[in-house]
């Protein structure tokens, strides 16, 4: 997976794709952003595109029922998309106004209608791709040094926590699907399925638990940091496969052989009869949201910080504020950076002497 990339290239077990025979990373199978972020010092140790079909499975979106949209008079977010109007106010005016106390318990619970549900912890990292917050940026050496403490991300905590957790309709479902607790995930699924839920965050990969629903649904890009952002911005879960050699691979010729020809022929048969075909057809149930499904995947962005979490550190504790409503960022900044940079160094430090 993905995210254990970065532990592998500082423990010395992959080599240098770039000095492997027949990988071609300007073609158009191979995920430029993650190619870009990942070279370091002229070195890239692992790669992703075509040749994983989970790298678009697991692409971030929100799912969202048409009709209980049109049950409250709300504005179609297709037109608000279009328009380029498809803002977090928007999203969290339209959820908080759908929620409704459905058993008449006065407290809001999991047999409640609701108006939006994080429907994974993780899913939270979503605003991060949708408000394009940058965790890192490249120095003037071209490696990433840390700049998640502006202004615009502690906003987005205060903005995310005071979402998550001063109103009834939104939902945030504190469990990962990682763990072996998943009841609320199932419950979360029922609520869509059954039309009690009007926003449902997701990957492309979740719609195949709505193909049955009675109701229609259709998918959203994450909504915009506000009108002035040019575009509309989603990560990849990072869970999906990449593509690594061993340093004890002895003739690297025949693998690199195979990756390439693996990706381009995914490239040319599998992502598309999967995104054409599967997703814009059989889990699709209007011609808008093959749109959508386009206008999402043109906006995946690769993101070192959270590409890798696990040396950078700092978007789990982004997450960790939203759940825990901690919304002083600026404080709890404070408080990790050091961590962060040194982290960081140690890791270029073991990736000049690879």
């Amino acid at each position: 997976l993905t995210y254990n990339m970065p532990s592998l290239i500082q423990n010395g077990v992959l080599l240098n794709l770039l000095d492997v025979q027949y990988l071609d990373f300007g073609k158009p199978w191979w995920a430029q952003g993650l190619i870009e972020y990942g070279t370091l010092g002229g070195k890239l140790f692992f790669a992703s595109g075509d040749i994983s079909l989970s790298l678009l499975k697991k692409t971030f979106c929100l799912y969202f029922n048409i009709d209980l949209l049109n049950d409250y008079g709300l504005e179609s977010p297709y037109e608000k998309v279009h328009a380029g109007t498809w803002t977090k106010e928007v999203l969290s005016k339209m959820a908080v106004s759908a929620y409704k106390d459905l058993n008449g318990s006065s407290t809001a619970d999991l047999d409640d209608q609701y108006g939006f549900a994080l429907y994974d912890r993780n899913h939270c990292n979503i605003f991060i791709g949708g408000f394009d917050l940058q965790v890192t940026e490249k120095d003037e050496n071209g490696y990433p040094a840390v700049v998640f403490g502006s202004e615009k991300v502690a906003d987005a905590v205060t903005w995310l926590c005071a979402l998550f957790h001063n109103n009834n309709g939104i939902y945030y479902n504190k469990n990962s699907d990682a763990g072996t607790d998943l009841s609320v995930h199932e419950s979360l699924r029922k609520m869509f399925n059954e039309g009690r839920l009007l926003f449902i965050s997701a990957e492309f990969s979740n719609a195949v638990f709505f193909r049955d629903m009675k109701y229609e649904f259709g998918v959203l890009p994450p909504p915009k940091w506000d009108e002035s952002q040019k575009g509309y911005y989603t990560l990849a879960r990072n869970i999906y496969s990449s593509f690594g050699i061993p340093v004890t691979v002895q003739n690297t010729d025949p693998v690199g052989a195979v990756m390439e020809a693996i990706a381009s022929e995914n490239h040319r048969t599998l992502s598309p009869v999967y995104f054409e075909t599967a997703l814009k057809v059989k889990y699709s149930r209007d011609a808008e949201s093959a749109q959508m499904f386009d206008i999402i995947k043109g906006g995946v962005k690769f993101n070192f910080g959270y590409t890798y979490h696990l040396i950078v550190g700092l978007t789990d504790h982004f997450v960790g504020s939203v759940r825990d409503n901690k919304p002083n960022w600026v404080s709890t900044y404070a408080s990790i950076e050091p961590a962060a940079v040194s982290s960081i160094g140690k890791f270029i430090e073991s990736i000049e002497n690879a």
